[in-house]
């Protein structure tokens, strides 16, 4: 291998490496959206992927399936997304929107997407729905428009409507919408259902056919998008074009378009389907999700009605819906009466100003209630944490002293043979050593509490410190006979130096280093360092007991240790705090990633001037 092939393997090994690193607590997503990014529902779908992207990492592809619709053009297609996908990390989970993202991605299960469960929304195809049945690891949400009460709505605003005149195309979703309104307009005596077809004449020749409807008749937009030449209209030209040929109230069944020229509907909200989908995302594991197959049919929440195109066809503004919202709706009395308006706004500023001097004396009492309450329960806190400290710290300091003391009367005996005199002088010594630490610890956070924690600061080299620490805490392993591997990983060379206090720089270490050896029992400690944003970072990374996810934020307190690790492991829950104190002199920062049962990583940072 060439050293340009193997400088560029490298490369994109470090670019997908960051890239799994940083998303690495979060699920990743393929997103796929039927349409382009500038079609209407892309604006409700944008606003539930900006909601939900701090929880989950999505990717978003679009298929322009309004645009296109030939064979060719989705096999080119299907061939470009399998060279992508191939290129990026794999995904835990595949979402896609409308009837087409969802028959492209089956169309691809078995070649690229088989152990990927795929979560649909926005589907309305019956044939479509019955396969994704079929499938294995396919859930999703259906998408059945509100046919009957959209035109229980037009009946409702023209008690003498007739007729229901669709507007629909040869799109997947324009034929399988139109088949439901068949099965619906057989609801409603009297009204009869037509249509004007865009997928069998030219875009003009329909909008001829729709300018010759007239009477107590109504027009359902259901899509306008291609005809039968496959000539491709966006929304916002068909709907200019159909609004200004009409001479009938056109209603619609999504939220698009209303509030331009629509009397209304009841209508489909994307926004709420794939927050759904994003919910049940985070909420479940991939495994799960792989053998659900459940699909739920999710229906359109509230009536959206323009009262300005109810008066201007003529209809009953009465006869909107309680629930409704209502848009452009005509000026209150009080808005033409400026004079009653004016008169009202005064009295009702100092009303405002009156309400507001109340509310904010009762605050400012509340407040003053609530930092009273907090105060007492800190100091309450802090009592029972330092009665628990000290009863505590008798339990610790008596265990080393027996020890010594013990053992000291033991060495006394002329019996010992010198290996065992020696273990019990090591005995000894490993328990003084205990016991100083623990009064170190007690001198030091009774110096941090009262403000006196001092600091000598002076140019350090850093790697032979690590050395050194490393070789003390193998020596240490060999000694309590576990089963850790203790590796240095430094990407610094001799001679790098940085100013801190010396001492306090080791006490650090030997603190994070410590608790490393002390909660593993086997498997391998990591002490590494590595420049990063004009900072030294060095990290202690073991595999052993981990932290609880309700702790961590705790971890860094005074007298605070698990309740699971205080009844095997010995310590007074204050190496952690004096870690803390340490870094921050020296305006760094320390803090931890850990998970349960896998082990836990400490950093922290030291600026470089």
């Amino acid at each position: 291998m060439t050293n340009r092939k193997r400088i560029l393997l490298l490369l994109l090994i470090l670019f997908f490496g960051q890239g799994m690193m940083a998303n690495s607590h979060s699920k990743r997503v393929l997103l796929i959206n039927s349409y382009s990014p500038d079609f209407p529902t892309y604006n409700n779908i944008h606003k539930a992927i900006n909601e939900a992207s701090g929880d989950l990492s999505i990717d978003i592809e679009f298929l322009y399936g309004k645009e296109h619709s030939n064979r060719v053009y989705f096999e080119k297609l299907q061939q470009l997304f399998a060279e992508k996908i191939s290129l990026r990390p794999p995904y835990d989970v595949v979402v896609t929107v409308d009837n087409i993202a969802l028959q492209f991605v089956l169309g691809m299960r078995d070649s690229l997407f088989r152990d990927i469960p795929i979560v649909f929304c926005g589907v309305e195809d019956r044939e479509l729905i019955q396969q994704a049945r079929l499938a294995e690891g396919v859930s999703g949400i259906t998408e059945f428009c509100a046919f009957d009460e959209t035109i229980a709505l037009a009946a409702r605003l023209n008690p003498d409507l007739n007729e229901i005149v669709a507007l629909t195309d040869n799109t997947i979703t324009g034929v399988a919408n139109f088949q439901l309104l068949n099965d619906y307009c057989t609801q409603f005596s009297g009204i009869a259902c037509s249509s004007i077809d865009f997928g069998r004449t030219t875009y003009n020749d329909a909008l001829k056919q729709l300018s010759k409807v007239t009477g107590d008749k109504a027009v359902l937009l259901i899509s306008a998008y291609r005809d039968s030449t496959s000539a491709y209209t966006s929304f916002q030209k068909a709907l200019s074009d159909i609004l200004r040929v009409s001479q009938v109230p056109v209603y619609h069944l999504y939220e698009h378009g209303i509030g331009q020229g629509i009397v209304g509907g009841k209508p489909i909200s994307h926004y709420h389907m794939l927050k759904k989908v994003f919910d049940k995302i985070k909420s479940s594991s991939t495994e799960w999700l792989m053998t659900d197959t459940s699909i739920v049919n999710m229906e359109p929440v509230e009536f959206i009605v323009d009262c300005a195109v109810v008066n201007h066809f003529g209809l009953s503004e009465k006869a909107i819906p309680d629930s409704a919202i209502i848009l452009n709706k005509p000026t209150s009395f009080f808005k033409i009466e400026k004079s009653v308006l004016y008169l009202a706004l005064i009295l009702v500023g100092l009303l405002l100003l009156f309400v507001v001097y109340l509310s904010i004396t009762v605050r400012n009492r509340r407040r003053m209630n609530y930092e009273l309450m907090l105060a007492k329960e800190k100091a309450e806190e802090s009592n029972r944490l330092k009665t628990a400290f000290i009863a505590n710290m008798s339990h610790e300091i008596r265990t080393p002293m027996n020890s010594i003391v013990g053992f000291s009367s033991l060495l006394r005996s002329t019996d010992l043979n010198y290996e065992t005199r020696g273990q019990y002088c090591r005995i000894i010594e490993d328990n003084s050593n205990h016991l100083l630490a623990l009064i170190s610890d007690i001198i030091d956070i009774s110096k941090i509490e009262s403000g006196d924690f001092s600091f000598r600061l002076s140019k350090i080299e850093v790697l032979p410190i690590l050395k050194n620490q490393v070789l003390e805490y193998q020596q240490k392993i060999v000694r309590l006979n576990k089963s850790i591997e203790l590796k240095l990983n430094s990407e610094i060379g001799k001679e790098f130096y940085i100013v801190s206090d010396k001492v306090r720089f080791k006490q650090l270490l030997s603190n994070l280093l410590g608790n490393a050896v002390k909660y593993t029992t086997e498997g391998e400690i990591e002490l590494g360092c590595k420049l990063k944003n004009s900072e030294l970072l060095i990290y202690v990374k073991d595999t052993g007991i981990g932290i609880s996810a309700d702790f961590l934020p705790k971890i860094f307190e005074r007298f605070m240790r698990e309740e699971d690790a205080k009844k095997v492991y010995d310590g007074t829950g204050l190496g952690l705090a004096i870690a803390k104190s340490i870094v921050q002199k020296w305006n760094g920062k320390i803090w931890v990633e850990s998970e349960k049962g896998k082990g836990s990583t400490f950093y922290f940072t030291c600026p470089l001037q």
